[in-house]
């Protein structure tokens, strides 16, 4: 079993990205629970309760591009095959398509 100390010590450098990547996605995560618990508290509070279904749909839709924005941003943003992918697309000029 590895634990924090021997990873250092193996390491150093790799085990501080992941680490650091560790705790930044449960941070994220976490704020993302908030938000959610948080706005359908308020949701349930204020608006009437046969619209409280839909309130609940905007809620997800909005958790679910909060998850998939910043990956479709990173994997546009590698080189390789994956940019190849048109996630975003580029903008193009001239009817010539970009390399």
């Amino acid at each position: 079993m590895t634990t924090v100390s021997t990873a250092l010590k193996d390491n150093q450098h790799q085990a501080l990205r992941g680490l650091a990547i560790g705790l930044s996605l449960i941070v994220y995560i976490a704020g993302l629970a908030y938000a959610g618990v948080r706005s359908f508290t308020l949701f349930a509070a204020t608006i009437e309760r046969s619209l409280l279904p839909l309130a609940v749909l905007g809620i997800v839709a909005l958790e679910v591009s909060a998850i998939a924005l910043p990956l479709a941003i990173h994997s546009r943003g590698t080189p390789g095959p994956i940019r190849r992918i048109p996630i975003i697309p580029g903008p193009r000029s001239g009817g010539s398509s970009p390399r």
